[in-house]
This record gives C-alpha cells, structure tokens and sequence, in this order.
C-alpha cells in the first residue's frame, strides 16, 4: 500500500525474501542484472532487497510513505539505482510544464546518478497532458 508494507517485516522475511533471494542468484548466475518492480511504500524492507541482490527498484512512488527522493537519498544512494521518482498522482497530471523540470531537477540532483527519470508508475497515465511529458523527458536528458 501506498502506507506500508502488505505484510508484516517478519512474514516478508520468511515467506517473500527467500523467492527474491533465489530468483536474484539465478539472474546474477546468467549475468543479469535485477529490477524489482513493487508499487506502495517499501521502505522497510529496501535493505534486505539490496542485500538479496536486486540492483535497481521501480517504481519510487513519490506520494507513497518514506518513498520520496530525500528520504530514500539519505537511506540507500549509492547502494542501489533507482527508476521513476516523478510524482504521476498530483505533478505530471496537474502540474505545469516548469513545475515538472523543476521537480525533474530535484530528483536528479538527490538521487543521481543511479537514477533513470521516468514516472512513479510503470507508464504514462492517460491523463498526463503531452506537454508535461515532454518537460518530463526534457529535464531527464539535460
């Protein structure tokens, strides 16, 4: 959920981490790398994921508890990438262009430069103005 975990710290230890720990030394055997998509606020568990080998997290839900960029910066920069991290609930629908390259910008500067610029959620939402997706893009190249 968008407030904590679904499952408790000690269940996700039990049940769920050790699929992930298996699944990351399988990919790792065959030289890939490993992106775990989990939507909702995951902070707690950020940690033992790192440790279990996932090297890159998406979706950084900004509205999402303890999943905005300063806290995740201040707790796991430089130990894992990060993908999205621009607000699609509030920003991208209803923000204007040089509000969104200006939030772009903040991103970029906390969690760069393992960071790849793309919405909170796995795609553009329909009601994303094509402007605004284009300051999007624009600000992530510059």
């Amino acid at each position: 959920t968008q407030r904590g975990l679904i499952c408790g710290p000690k269940q996700f230890d039990e049940f769920i981490l050790p699929w992930f720990q298996r699944f990351t030394d399988q990919a790792h055997r065959y030289g890939y790398q490993v992106i775990l998509h989990s939507c909702g606020s995951i902070h707690q568990v950020i940690g033992r994921l790192i440790d279990a080998g996932v090297e890159c997290l998406h979706p950084l839900q900004a509205r999402a508890v303890n999943m905005d960029a300063e806290t995740l910066a201040r707790d796991f920069k430089g130990r894992i990438t990060f993908l999205g991290g621009i607000d699609t609930q509030q920003l991208l629908v209803h923000g204007t262009p040089a509000q969104i390259r200006e939030d772009v910008r903040r991103v970029k500067a906390l969690l760069g430069p393992c960071l790849i610029v793309s919405p909170s959620h796995e795609a553009l939402l329909p009601n994303v103005p094509p402007a605004n997706a284009e300051a999007m893009a624009e600000a992530a190249r510059e």
